[in-house]
């Protein structure tokens, strides 16, 4: 893996970041996950890279420390193979981790772990059947990747005072929860602190940001975009376009001249399309994207010229096969997995990342194992590396984001990739946010 270059995007004093509470709170609610498809179609992961598998030996899980006594229930809520996503990759890497850190790393504080899983099938109903199926079996924590609904199990799992963590989540009652839920990424890193970092890279002080016209998507923009960027002294123009729009040439024609960073935000074919109106209008600028806008369609109606140097967000330096964290994930499907495991899933590394967190985050916790306990463990946690993340930090304290009013968020980086020709990460980044408070 190259090099990580830390990019320090704090802000001098607190009172310019705080004032962007009230509206950031106020879009969450509407603002989509960044791993889900901005018109709800199914599609390719974004964070897709080729590998083999990395021809890391069984070697690298390590030595054996195998779990023993009464096993501890560990709640895995999925869509499973639903309308919005084919979540297969979800319990199959779950499945592979729960064994490999039971077989490897003692379970959870020296106990075997025991997934109850619920498949909901993106359906609000059975999220909230599955969220009281949790409750019921008196599971110590519940786990979800990439979830539908989340906003639907929050209530009956948080009422039992059981600890969540998640991989990537959004929503204003999830986020802003300071007692049980933990998102170990950061929700904004796509939407502003990829693209800021990009254009301060780049020397520029101008995001022209390019968007599929929805509410889920242009919401964030709309009330608090202007605020965000302004703190850290970037201009930021909103190009809101809609859906299914084919020809963007006169939209990119307006912004072609600028001296500004294009950042895009759509599903792929909205991409391509503003991709290749980029194209049309011979801008040369620098250019960054979100992980749901990069698939093989993309890859493959894109003028190379375009993706070459194009800066994207990802879940996981997937591919770095010199990566220790990404031999082991490979290593650990290797050895429990199904051969027909996608490998080159961010969804499927995010699961990975999420119960070895989980497992990380508790590696205090002894005695007695129960919500209460493994919540306390959680909370009182030092600072660690974000398993399969690159170098991203995660502590859940509630102070990641601080001072923003969201308390649940773990993460406060991210982790860029830069692409080449083809599309494809060449290199990774490591993005870190300074929080306002230690700053100032």
């Amino acid at each position: 893996m190259s090099n990580d270059r830390e990019i320090s995007l704090g802000v001098p004093g607190v009172r310019r970041r705080s004032r962007l509470a009230v509206a950031v709170l106020a879009v969450l609610a509407l603002l989509g996950a960044a791993c889900s498809d901005d018109d709800g179609a199914t599609t390719t992961d974004g964070d897709s890279a080729s590998t083999d598998g990395g021809g890391a030996g069984e070697e690298v899980l390590g030595e054996p420390a195998p779990a023993s006594g009464e096993p501890v229930k560990v709640g895995f809520i999925h869509d499973g193979k639903s309308p919005v996503r084919d979540a297969t990759v979800d319990r199959q890497v779950a499945e592979a981790t729960s064994e490999y850190l039971n077989d490897y790393r003692s379970g959870l504080a020296g106990r075997p772990i025991e997934l109850v899983e619920c498949e909901a099938l993106a359906e609000p109903s059975r999220a909230v059947d599955c969220a009281n199926q949790m409750v019921q079996e008196e599971v110590a924590a519940v786990v979800i990747g990439a979830f539908s609904n989340l906003e639907a199990i929050f209530d009956p799992i948080h009422a039992a005072g059981i600890p969540m963590m998640v991989w990537a989540g959004v929503g204003q009652t999830v986020l802003a929860d300071p007692d049980s839920t933990f998102v170990l990424t950061n929700s904004f890193f796509g939407l502003a602190d990829l693209p800021i970092s990009v254009a301060k890279d780049a020397g520029v002080d101008k995001v022209n940001v390019v968007v599929i016209d929805l509410p889920i998507t242009t919401s964030f923009y709309k009330a608090a975009g202007k605020a965000y960027f302004g703190a850290e002294d970037i201009d930021m123009n909103l190009i809101t376009i809609p859906p299914g729009t084919a020809d963007m040439t006169p939209q990119m024609q307006a912004i072609a001249g600028d001296d500004a960073l294009v950042h895009v935000i759509g599903n792929d074919a909205f991409c391509i399309a503003a991709f290749n109106g980029l194209k049309a209008t011979g801008f040369d600028g620098p250019v960054s994207t979100v992980s749901q806008c990069m698939t093989d369609a993309t890859r493959e109606q894109t003028d190379p010229e375009v993706l070459d140097g194009m800066v994207q967000q990802a879940a996981a330096p997937l591919g770095e096969d010199d990566d220790p964290d990404i031999q082991l994930f490979n290593a650990v499907l290797d050895k429990y997995a199904p051969e027909d495991t996608d490998r080159t899933s961010a969804f499927g590394v995010g699961m990975f990342t999420t119960l070895t967190a989980l497992v990380d985050a508790t590696e205090g916790l002894s005695g007695e194992v129960t919500a209460a306990t493994v919540l306390a463990a959680i909370k009182a946690m030092p600072e660690k590396d974000l398993p399969a993340g690159g170098g991203v930090k995660f502590q859940c304290n509630g102070k990641a984001l601080a001072p923003l009013p969201l308390p649940a968020v773990c993460g406060s980086g991210g982790l860029r990739a830069t692409l080449d020709a083809e599309g494809v990460p060449a290199s990774y980044d490591l993005v870190t946010k300074v929080p306002d408070a230690a700053a100032g």
